[in-house]
């Protein structure tokens, strides 16, 4: 279940609604978001699935004609396909 997204892996915004399935897409889900505007056109969209610590990366990038972030940003309503995600990868401990 996707927790969080943002434009940024260092936070997000938290998700509160829940994913919809696509017809006829197989197991993708469309999730529903409301982002600032990106800081970069093409910039890299982040998850944190429920319980991660850390953003992962997705395949989506924010759409070219988008402008960037100013002072003064406004809300963007994207309706995002749910990419599907590997495993978060556990950092080793030293013995």
């Amino acid at each position: 279940m996707i927790d969080k997204v943002g434009w940024y892996p260092a936070g997000g915004i938290e998700s509160t609604g829940l994913p919809s399935a696509l017809p006829g897409q197989g197991q993708e889900q469309s999730l529903t978001v409301n982002l600032p505007d990106p800081p970069a056109p093409h910039a890299i969209l982040y998850v944190w699935l429920r319980g991660d610590m850390a953003a992962r990366p997705t395949n989506l990038y924010a759409p070219a004609s988008l402008k960037p972030a100013g002072p003064a940003s406004t809300p963007v309503s994207t309706a995002l396909p749910l990419p599907s995600l590997p495993p978060p990868s556990l950092p080793q401990l030293p013995n």
